[in-house]
């Protein structure tokens, strides 16, 4: 009998050491909410967006992981009173477990507009934490990114872009990507949404840099592009300016004026026209350039029909490594997108150094004398203003090329 008795107490000793894990005095109460965000923070407001970032609370207080967030926002603070007013915000993240960082963009936002945000967080037993820390960022309009984009040349079913890194001398960095697209009909902000984008954009170099991108249309015709550029917090800027150009199916070009310029002798400054432009289209001028200091130069050339301030047909941008030998010739092309121009209208050429060593080069010329309307009929002048200088009629050493 003293056997069975000292088993009974063994037994119930055991019993008795296997309550620890279910001690209700020490587990978390269902009643416990999750904690209070503290740190709910914008970090980026730019446009028609709001970007939040906070610290996940946990489940219980600060342990385990939440059920659901509630972000709620209107035009004044918000408090526990007005929370039930506030404008719910739409696509909150599922909660992490306690202590990882949260993000959220709140879309569907007006530029220039103040916003208070809150967060409530809510655990698996509908118990829900008090409001958060409140902010009120104010939303601001992007900044205008790329302005100079550009159309340097068409080939072949192509059409090679250009332009310059955004925000040289401004505060927003290097843009992280650029979105590039394009349409058969003028681009805006309102049809940025359904143009074509384009894959395979180039990564954004430092602001101030030159990008350059060959975009393949698949088909001829006359396109219009535009870009926007991601600003490092996120955000977009605006659609840059629409650069536009007619893109070939097959590109065989012909070369419209052809005239050699002299080894020495008279050089131009300034431009040249000529008074019957002989072909439809404008693909290529190819000029022979010098300077008397050595360096790297780039140069401007911008075409106007009838006059130097006349309509703007096209500009182009070129570079050139030249010597101080202003008779050393280098040929140097200026690349046009294919714009269209009457035949046999007056075409105006202007050159200007953008930079270089010094703000002066000079352009071979021809000596035809009497027969430079017919042998080559682009005149040089020392003038950029209207009207044309008709007593300056030496010809110009050019090549022009184009489609009739």
């Amino acid at each position: 009998m003293s056997i069975r008795v000292l088993h009974l107490i063994v037994i119930a000793g055991v019993v008795s050491g296997m309550s620890c894990g279910n001690d209700e005095s020490t587990a978390p109460s269902e009643s416990t909410p999750p904690a209070m965000i503290s740190d709910l923070a914008c970090t980026d407001s730019i446009g028609t967006s709001i970007t939040l970032t906070w610290t996940a609370p946990g489940d219980d207080t600060t342990t385990g992981t939440a059920a659901a967030y509630d972000v709620r926002y209107a035009g004044t603070s918000l408090t526990e009173g007005n929370w039930n007013a506030a404008t719910q915000a739409a696509g909150e993240p599922a909660p992490h477990v306690s202590g990882n960082a949260e993000t959220m963009t709140v879309t569907g936002l007006v530029e220039g507009t103040t916003y208070c945000f809150g967060i409530k967080t809510v655990d698996d037993a509908n118990n829900w934490s008090v409001l958060s820390n409140v902010i009120c960022p104010t939303t601001v309009p992007p900044p205008a990114g790329v302005s100079d984009l550009h159309c340097v040349s068409a080939t072949a079913n192509t059409m090679v872009l250009r332009w310059t890194s955004p925000w040289a001398g401004g505060t927003q960095g290097t843009a992280t990507e650029y979105d590039l697209r394009y349409t058969t009909a003028p681009l805006t902000e309102e049809t940025w949404e359904t143009a074509a984008s384009v894959a395979g954009e180039p990564v954004p170099q430092a602001p101030g840099e030159t990008e350059t991108m060959t975009v393949n249309v698949g088909g001829a015709g006359s396109y219009y592009f535009a870009l926007k550029a991601r600003l490092p917090g996120g955000s977009w800027s605006k659609v840059s300016n629409v650069a536009s150009g007619t893109v070939f199916a097959s590109f065989v070009p012909d070369t419209l004026i052809n005239c050699p310029p002299n080894t020495s002798g008279d050089h131009l400054r300034r431009g040249f026209y000529t008074e019957s432009y002989p072909g439809s289209k404008l693909i290529q001028v190819d000029l022979f350039v010098s300077a008397q200091v050595a360096g790297e130069y780039t140069i401007a050339m911008t075409v106007r029909s009838e006059t130097y301030d006349g309509p703007l047909i096209g500009r182009s941008l070129t570079t050139v490594t030249l010597t101080d030998d202003v008779d050393a010739n280098v040929t140097t092309s200026f690349l046009f997108p294919g714009p269209a121009i009457t035949p046999g209208s007056v075409v105006t050429f202007a050159m200007e150094v953008i930079s270089g060593p010094e703000n002066t080069a000079y352009y071979g010329t021809t000596n035809c004398g009497s027969n430079c309307a017919t042998q080559c009929p682009v005149f040089e002048t020392e003038g950029t203003a209207p009207p044309l200088d008709t007593w300056r009629r030496d010809g110009m050493g050019v090549t022009i090329i184009g489609i009739e």
